[in-house]
C-alpha cells in the first residue's frame, strides 16, 4: 500500500510539472512536491523532484516578474503616458502576461489606454498640423476652427491666438471698408469713392468691388468733367454778356445735369442781362443828350448813371469824359482866376492894414496859386514884410518871453504853495518843469532876440545853414545806405533770413522797388509757415534706393519701433501710411511736438538696435519734416489728414505721454543750444539796424510844457530813444528794445 502510494505521489508530481503554467501552478507543484517526499527511493523520484524543483524555482521567479509588471501595468494607468504604457506592456509581455489566449483585465486596460493615447496623439498631430496650415493660409475660418481645438485639447498655440485676434480685426476693417465703399458708391462723391476704395484696397477688400469702384469713380469723373466743362461754359457765357451764347451754355448745362441752383442762377443773370441791353442804350442815348449840350451838371448825373453800365472803355463813355474834361478845365481855369482875384484884394487890403498874419497867409495863398516870385503881387508882400519885419519879430519875441515869464511864475508859485515832505516829489517834478522852460529853445532865442537883435539874426541864419548841409550829408549817407540795405536784402534773401528782412523793412531804407521784393518774400515764408504749421504733427520717413521686398517690411519696422522705444499704439497715438510711389512711409502723430522728437530721435535709436531685428531697417531711412516732403507724399495728404484727425478724437495712451516728456527733456537741450545761436545771430542784425537814427530837437508846444502834476513822470521820456524803443518793440514784439530804428524821432539802438 505505502508503494502503492509513493507511485501515485510521483505520477502527481509528473503531472503536476507537466500542467499548464498558470496562477494554481507553483501551489499545485509545490504541494506535489510535498507528498512526493516519501518516495525518493523510488526509481526516477530524484530526476523528477529536481526537475519539479527547477521548474517551481522558474515558475516563483516568472511570478515575481508578472508581479512586477502588474504593478508597473497599475502605475502607468494612473498616470496616463504613452511611454509609460508601452513601457509596462512590453514587461508584461517578458513577463507572459499577454498571450494569444487571452490578456487579463489590466493588460486589456494597458492596451485600450495605449490606443486611445495612440489616437489622441494622432488627433493632436492633426490639430497641430491644421493650426499651422491656418497659420501660413491666414484663413480666418480655418484659424478660428484649429485654435477652437487646440485650446480643446491643450495644445500650445505659437502665437495663433495673436493672429486669430489680428485677422478678426483686420476682417472687422474689411467689412467696414466694405460697408463704407458700397456706400460711398451709392452716391455720387467721388473723394469718398476714392478714398473708400483706397482704404479697401489697403483693407484687403476682394478686388471685384473695387475693380467696380474704381469703374464707378471714372464713370462719375467723366460725368464730373462734362458738367465742369458745362459750369465753366456757363461762367463765361455769363462774364461774356452775350445773351446769345448764355441761352446755349444753359441748354447744353441742363442736359448735363448741372445742378439747379446754378441753371436758376444763369436764368437770373440771363434776365439781368437783357434788362443790362436796355439799360445800356438807355445810358448811351443820355451821355449823348448830355455832351452835345456841353451842361457839367447833367453830364457828370449822366456818367454816374452809366457806371455800372457801360464800359469805362467805351466810346461813349470815352466821348463823355473828354467833354466832361473839358468843362471842367474851363470850370477850373474860372476857378483858378476868382481864386487869384480874390487872394490878390485879399492881400493888398492886408498890405494896407499892415497886417502880418494877414500877409504872410495871402503870399503863401498866392505862391500855392502859381504867383512868380518876380510878380508884382509878391514884391508888394515882400516889400510890407521888410517894413513890418522889425516890429513883428520883436512883438514876438516880446509876446514868447512874456507868455514864457508868466507860465515860470505860475509853476513857482505853485512850488511855494506845496509844502512839506509829501509833497516832495510833485516839487521835484515842476521843478524839472520849470528847468525845461527855462531851457526852451524858442524862450531863449526870444530872450536873445531882444538883448541882441542883429546877433540872434546872424545865429538863425548860420544854424539855418548847418542844418541845410546836415540833411544833405544825412541824404548822402542814407543814398550809400541803401545801396548797402539792398545788397544786404538779396543774401537775406538767399538765406532765408526773415528777420534780417524784416529789420530792412523796419529800418525804411529800402527803395520801393526793393520793399515789394521783401514785402512779397515775407508774404511767401508766412505762407509757408503756415503750411508747415498744418503738417506738424506729421513726418515722412524716406526709404529711397531701396528695393521693394526690404522696402515691405519698413512699415512693420516703424510699428515695432514706435510701440517697443516709444510706448505708442498704432491708431490712438499715431496714424502709417505707405506710399509707394515714393518708398516712403507716412506716419501721423498726435501733436508737433511728439512727431518732432520722433523725427529728430528714430533713426539714431534703429542704428543702435541689433541689425537682425526688423526695426534696424530704419537706420537707412532719411526723416523729412513739412515743406520739405517728396511730391508723391504731399498728393497723399489730403487723405491722410482726415484719418490722422479721426485718430486724434481717441484717448492718448499713458505710456506714450510718459516717452514724450522724457524726449522733451533730451530735446529741449539742444532745442536750448541752438536758441542761443539764434539769438547771437539776431542780435547781430539788430546791431546793423542801429547805425543809420537821426536826432531831432524836440520841440514841443508851450500849451504840453504845463502838463498836469501826474503826468510828469513821463518827462524823461523826451528825446529820441523812447520813439524808437517803442518803434522797435512794435516791429518785433519778440525782441529786445534796442533796434535803434531811422525814423522820425528814431534815437539811438539799445535805449532801454
Amino acid at each position: 500500500e505505502c508503494a502503492r502510494l509513493r507511485e501515485e505521489a510521483l505520477c502527481a508530481l509528473q503531472a503536476a510539472l507537466e500542467a499548464p503554467r498558470d496562477d494554481s501552478f507553483g501551489e499545485n507543484l509545490r504541494m506535489a512536491l510535498e507528498a512526493a517526499s516519501d518516495a525518493r527511493n523510488l526509481k526516477d523520484s530524484a530526476e523528477a523532484r529536481a526537475a519539479a524543483e527547477k521548474a517551481l524555482d522558474e515558475w516563483q521567479r516568472l511570478e515575481q516578474q508578472r508581479g512586477d509588471a502588474k504593478m508597473a501595468l497599475a502605475l502607468a494607468l494612473r498616470i496616463g503616458e504613452v511611454e509609460a504604457l508601452q513601457l509596462a506592456l512590453d514587461e508584461a509581455q517578458q513577463a507572459g502576461l499577454i498571450s494569444g489566449r487571452g490578456e487579463s483585465q489590466l493588460v486589456q486596460e494597458a492596451q485600450t489606454m495605449l490606443q486611445e493615447a495612440h489616437q489622441r496623439e494622432q488627433q493632436n498631430a492633426q490639430a497641430a498640423e491644421d493650426l499651422q496650415r491656418a497659420i501660413e493660409s491666414r484663413d480666418l475660418g480655418s484659424l478660428e476652427c484649429a485654435v477652437a481645438l487646440c485650446l480643446e485639447r491643450h495644445l500650445p498655440l505659437h502665437g495663433a491666438d495673436a493672429l486669430l485676434e489680428k485677422l478678426r480685426g483686420e476682417e472687422i476693417r474689411r467689412e467696414e471698408a466694405t460697408r463704407k465703399l458700397q456706400q460711398a458708391m451709392s452716391t455720387e462723391d467721388l473723394g469718398a469713392i476714392r478714398s473708400a476704395s483706397s482704404a479697401a484696397l489697403d483693407a484687403g477688400v476682394h478686388s471685384s468691388l473695387v475693380e467696380e469702384a474704381e469703374a464707378c469713380a471714372e464713370a462719375l469723373q467723366v460725368a464730373m468733367k462734362r458738367r465742369e466743362k458745362a459750369s465753366v461754359e456757363l461762367h463765361l457765357a455769363i462774364h461774356s454778356k452775350d445773351v446769345q451764347r448764355l441761352q446755349a451754355a444753359i441748354t447744353q448745362a441742363r442736359n448735363v445735369g448741372v445742378d439747379g441752383d446754378t441753371i436758376d442762377e444763369a436764368n437770373a443773370e440771363l434776365e439781368e442781362m437783357v434788362l443790362a441791353q436796355r439799360r445800356c442804350e438807355e445810358a448811351r442815348g443820355s451821355l449823348a443828350a448830355a455832351a452835345k449840350a456841353r451842361t457839367l451838371a447833367p453830364l457828370r448825373a449822366a456818367l454816374e448813371d452809366s457806371e455800372g453800365v457801360l464800359l469805362r472803355s467805351s466810346m461813349e463813355v470815352q466821348e463823355a469824359l473828354r467833354v466832361l474834361a473839358e468843362l471842367e478845365e474851363e470850370a477850373r481855369l474860372v476857378e483858378e482866376e476868382n481864386a487869384r482875384q480874390a487872394v490878390e484884394r485879399e492881400l493888398r487890403l492886408a498890405v494896407e492894414q499892415q497886417d502880418w498874419d494877414a500877409i504872410v497867409a495871402s503870399r503863401d495863398q498866392a505862391k500855392a496859386l502859381g504867383f512868380q516870385e518876380d510878380d508884382s503881387l509878391l514884391r508888394l508882400a515882400d516889400s510890407a514884410l521888410d517894413v513890418l519885419r522889425d516890429a513883428h519879430e520883436i512883438g514876438e519875441a516880446e509876446r514868447i518871453v512874456a507868455k514864457m515869464t508868466a507860465k515860470i511864475e505860475n509853476l513857482t508859485g505853485r512850488t511855494k504853495e506845496l509844502v512839506g515832505p509829501t509833497h516832495k516829489k510833485e516839487r521835484n517834478a515842476i521843478g524839472k518843469l520849470i528847468t525845461q522852460c527855462r531851457n526852451n529853445e524858442d524862450y531863449l532865442s526870444a530872450a536873445r532876440f531882444l538883448k541882441n537883435p542883429e546877433a540872434e539874426r546872424k545865429r538863425r541864419r548860420e544854424r539855418a545853414r548847418e542844418l541845410e548841409k546836415k540833411m544833405s550829408e544825412e541824404r548822402a549817407a542814407r543814398q550809400i545806405r541803401q545801396q548797402e540795405a539792398s545788397a544786404e536784402l538779396r543774401v537775406a534773401i538767399g538765406k532765408r533770413d526773415n528777420d534780417a528782412v524784416r529789420a530792412l523793412l523796419v529800418e525804411d531804407i529800402l527803395e520801393s522797388a526793393d520793399t515789394e521784393v521783401a514785402e512779397a518774400f515775407l508774404v511767401e515764408q508766412e505762407a509757408k509757415r503756415v503750411a508747415v504749421e498744418k503738417d506738424a504733427a506729421l513726418c515722412e520717413f524716406s526709404f529711397a534706393g531701396m528695393d521693394r521686398r526690404a522696402f515691405f517690411q519698413a512699415s512693420i519696422a516703424m510699428v515695432e519701433l514706435l510701440t517697443d522705444h516709444y510706448s505708442m499704439q498704432e491708431g490712438s497715438d499715431f496714424k502709417l501710411k505707405v506710399v509707394k510711389a515714393s518708398n516712403s512711409v507716412l506716419v501721423g502723430f498726435r501733436s508737433a511736438e511728439m512727431a518732432s522728437n520722433v523725427r529728430t530721435t528714430a533713426v539714431s535709436i534703429a542704428a543702435s538696435l541689433d541689425p537682425a531685428r526688423p526695426a534696424a531697417v530704419l537706420a537707412a531711412a532719411e526723416a523729412r519734416e513739412p515743406g520739405y516732403f517728396s511730391e508723391e507724399v504731399e498728393d497723399a495728404l489730403d487723405g491722410f489728414r482726415q484719418d490722422v484727425e479721426t485718430m486724434l478724437r481717441k484717448t492718448p495712451q499713458p505710456d506714450a505721454k510718459a516717452a514724450l516728456q522724457r524726449l522733451s527733456s533730451v530735446g529741449s537741450h539742444a532745442s536750448s543750444a541752438s536758441g542761443k545761436g539764434l539769438s547771437r545771430s539776431t542780435l547781430g542784425q539788430q546791431g546793423r539796424a542801429t547805425t543809420d537814427s537821426s536826432s531831432y530837437s524836440d520841440s514841443r508846444r508851450d500849451d504840453e510844457v504845463m502838463a498836469a502834476p501826474q503826468q510828469l513822470r513821463h518827462a524823461s521820456t523826451v528825446g529820441g530813444a523812447c520813439s524808437s524803443t517803442s518803434a522797435a518793440w512794435s516791429a518785433y514784439p519778440d525782441r529786445g528794445s534796442g533796434s535803434g530804428l531811422s525814423s522820425s524821432g528814431g534815437g539811438a539802438g539799445g535805449a532801454d
